[in-house]
């Protein structure tokens, strides 16, 4: 028997942990970090047991090169591990096949799981239900493709249906485990981009919650104002507090503003303008000046800040300009008037156009900063 056997699970974890570490670090062997945790399972059983927690850790991850051979074989293993009412209600719904119905998982690697991305999920999912020989699609460029690009394709209301229940059924497993801490993030920005205005995934995420679970906390979450009122009053029935969100404000809504209104807490809150508007920026930070310290703000650099934004300047702890091609940045000036500005800890100016400066307005405003 080798010596390592005789490793104590902390150690021998840790030895992993550090060899995840360096390839992290390191450009050459990064690709190749996977594959030799692969080997590790096949040292014996207890080898087998301390690292496939790693490898099974954050399996739900973009994977560009094998987008959907990737999606096909996670969502099948995690399919494996539901329960036998799970599996009968998919394959009654004809979205599971009976030799998926029937089949056991080597262990439950559901159980290993720590970073649930519901989007990322649902896009493994519909990966999963494709079937290239009846679309004449080819594996090849499937693989990589971009995912959004597969959402926007999905125009069948009973596919649509079957994606819907398969990514319920899989939430309510993740879900389930009340002695692991998943860390829940939320991405939504590239469905704006790509003018996706339907969220299904969304739409009744309440309902796929365990019943067992309390209110979930997310360690990032990122979507866009103009997002349908229904669907941030969905996730204001699953979701208490958020460590970073980032919000592209466009359009006032109440919905998302009563969504974190009634949230408990906000570690950072990061403001994107398209246009400074009065009314939007009161109304956010009116909502949530009590539930969040820190705020960081990208502005239009073609707009003023509004003076009440003053009465939160020791919340603060960012500001980025952004350029929106005019020659000069008129938006410090409507700092002249104040006295000190502690909010300036970070300040940034983005833009693709030659911007005019005027030295001895921004000496005045760097001598008011915190720096």
């Amino acid at each position: 028997m080798s010596t390592a056997c005789f490793f104590p699970p902390e150690i021998l974890q840790n030895i992993f942990q550090i060899l995840i570490d360096y390839a992290n670090k390191t450009i050459d062997i990064r690709i190749r970090k996977f594959t030799s945790l692969q080997k590790c399972l096949l040292v014996d059983r207890y080898w087998f047991s301390n690292s496939v927690i790693f490898l099974w850790k954050n399996p739900l991850r973009p994977n560009h090169k094998k987008n959907y051979t990737t999606s096909k074989l996670l969502i099948s293993t995690y399919i494996s591990c539901l329960s036998e009412s799970s599996k009968n209600f998919l394959y009654e719904n004809n979205i599971i096949n009976f030799n998926q119905k029937i089949s056991t998982p080597f262990c439950n690697y559901n159980n290993y799981l720590r970073d649930l991305d519901f989007t990322e999920l649902f896009y493994k999912v519909s990966y999963f239900l494709l079937n290239p020989d009846d679309e004449n699609l080819d594996i090849i460029t499937l693989d990589k493709s971009d995912p959004i690009e597969i959402i926007k394709s999905y125009d069948d209301d009973i596919m649509n249906q079957k994606r819907i229940l398969l990514f319920g059924e899989l939430v309510k497993l993740f879900t389930s485990q009340t002695f692991s801490k998943l860390n829940y993030n939320l991405k939504l920005i590239n469905w704006i981009k790509n003018k996706i205005r339907k969220f299904p995934h969304l739409q009744y995420l309440s309902n796929f919650i365990s019943p067992n679970s309390s209110l979930l906390n997310l360690n990032y979450v990122e979507f866009q104002s103009c997002i349908p009122p229904q669907i941030f009053i969905e996730l204001s029935n699953i979701i208490s507090t958020i460590d970073e969100i980032y919000i592209k404000l466009d359009i006032d809504n109440v919905a998302l503003f009563n969504f974190l209104y009634n949230l408990k807490k906000i570690h950072l809150l990061k403001i994107d303008f398209d246009h400074f508007k009065f009314k939007i920026i009161n109304n956010l930070i009116k909502f949530t000046s009590f539930i969040t310290d820190n705020y960081e703000l990208i502005i239009p650099s073609d707009e003023f800040i509004p003076l009440d934004l003053s009465l939160n300047f020791t919340k603060i702890t960012g500001l980025e300009i952004s350029d929106s091609g005019i020659d000069s940045i008129d938006i410090v000036k409507s700092w002249s008037n104040f006295q000190f500005l502690p909010f300036l800890t970070t300040l940034k100016f983005s833009t693709s156009t030659l911007i005019k400066l005027d030295l001895e307005l921004y000496s005045d405003i760097i001598k008011k900063t915190n720096d």
